[in-house]
């Protein structure tokens, strides 16, 4: 037929189809089997610099939630945090909830074109994470774990107790 077209030269979106050439910069995708073996503790973690146009800040304690921009500095006093949707269905609590071993892509929608499918709250841009699904058969067990060493590279010396005391409190 001369109207068909292919799967892979149009992409279905909200409204209607686009060209796929029209779609790629406005959409990035991050397979996770790529991130598996890097030790990853959260899934920002394993975002961060896989998803271009994804800005996600740094941390100064331990499970603080870094800024995550897609489209910038949207708003002068509203959040400018992206629209979070997980399996379909919109997450609101925080990306350290969610086990980087148990994602299997996240697509981040980048315009304005996600509006037509998730409305106004997608003003700041769509992540979108797919998790791994279940299979039918014997249950597999998975263990992952992650160890580290450090040794000094210099020891610095250090007084006894009466060493300190004759340096200090024994005057002449």
């Amino acid at each position: 037929m001369a109207g068909e077209n292919k799967l892979d030269e149009v992409v279905v979106v909200g409204y209607g189809t686009q060209k796929k050439r029209d779609l790629t910069g406005a959409v990035a995708s991050v397979d996770m089997t790529a991130t598996q073996d890097v030790p990853n503790t959260n899934v920002l973690g394993a975002l961060r610099g896989a998803a271009p146009g994804l800005n996600i800040g740094s941390t100064d304690r331990p499970g603080e939630n870094p800024s995550l921009s897609i489209r910038g500095q949207n708003s002068i006093t509203a959040g400018n945090s992206p629209l979070i949707i997980l399996d379909g269905i919109i997450f609101n609590g925080s990306l350290n909830e969610i086990n980087p071993n148990d994602v299997q892509t996240i697509d981040v929608l980048k315009d304005a074109s996600a509006a037509a499918v998730y409305g106004s709250r997608s003003a700041n841009g769509v992540i979108i994470i797919t998790s791994k699904k279940g299979a039918s058969g014997k249950p597999v067990f998975n263990v992952s774990a992650n160890y580290g060493t450090s040794n000094p590279v210099k020891l610095i010396p250090t007084l006894t107790p009466d060493q300190y005391i004759k340096k200090y409190w024994i005057t002449e």
